[in-house]
């Protein structure tokens, strides 16, 4: 597991989120030095890559520079973010970032004063929390509903890939009519293009809350209370509720359940854009 960082890094780095510009640095002899300009640490990683290419020599080091001129030296972590995976240009936007970051504190939604603000922070929790810089980079890239899926197994102990996610997805996730009938992904069969399970999603998409499935039957009476508190909040518009709630899908009432809740964020998304 990745180690703590310690709370002199996690206040650089917070002043680092902070950062009005950033400012690449190599010095090449006694009275040789580079210094250029970024507006981001995105750009200021293309122009440390391209002195380091151009020059053969050590990659540049890289320092924020906040809105009360102090100098904030760049770690490594972040700049690999920056690098490897597009982090920073990643489709999801600063709130969706500020909610993938509440997930791992456990505390209140707190908006970013820009999207590359909420990536530091999140890289920064994400270390805290026992994950990668690079997996960090990863869920930036998205999608948004797999980074939420992710994070919350690793809150709950279970830590998952994006390709482990995807993956049980496309295995796991039934088609309203099995869901309705209590039928495992397994029995059910392959939805046909353009079937009833894509016209639910794209009626998800356009902001129609989904019907909920079925659990009259005896396989599914531990799960009835779960169900309630999920529809309950789905009918209020509670989509922070709807998040928060915990949903293994070890079994076809669970699996249910992940999908019935998932559209149900979906369809709420919409509705507020």
């Amino acid at each position: 597991m990745t180690s703590k960082l310690h709370p002199a890094d996690i206040a650089d780095r917070q002043k680092i989120a902070t950062a009005t510009h950033f400012n690449v640095h190599l010095r090449r002899g006694p009275t040789e030095k580079i210094n250029e300009e970024a507006p981001t640490l995105a750009e200021a990683v293309k122009i440390a890559d391209r002195i380091s290419a151009e020059s053969g020599s050590k990659p540049p080091m890289i320092y924020a520079i906040t809105p009360d001129k102090m100098t904030v030296f760049v770690p490594k972590d972040l700049v690999d973010a920056a690098r490897g995976d597009e982090a920073m240009k990643a489709p999801l936007s600063n709130n969706q970032i500020a909610q993938l970051t509440a997930i791992l504190t456990g505390g209140g939604f707190k908006r970013a004063n820009s999207k590359e603000a909420a990536q530091v922070r999140f890289v920064t929790v994400a270390i805290e929390k026992g994950i990668s810089a690079d997996k960090a980079a990863d869920l930036l890239a998205g999608p948004f509903n797999f980074a939420e899926h992710i994070l919350r197994e690793h809150v709950a102990g279970k830590p998952m890939t994006i390709e482990q996610v995807e993956a049980g997805r496309q295995s796991i996730e039934p088609d309203a009519g099995a869901a309705a009938a209590g039928t495992s992904a397994e029995e059910a069969k392959p939805p046909r293009a353009g079937g009833k399970r894509a016209a639910i999603l794209e009626a998800a998409r356009a902001g129609t809350l989904p019907e909920a499935p079925d659990f009259s039957a005896a396989t599914h009476a531990r799960f009835r209370d779960k169900l309630a508190k999920l529809v309950a909040m789905a009918k209020i518009g509670d989509l922070d509720g709807l998040r928060s709630v915990a949903i293994n899908p070890v079994s076809s009432s669970p699996k249910a359940m992940l999908r019935y809740r998932d559209l149900c964020v979906l369809a709420l998304e919409a509705r507020r854009i």
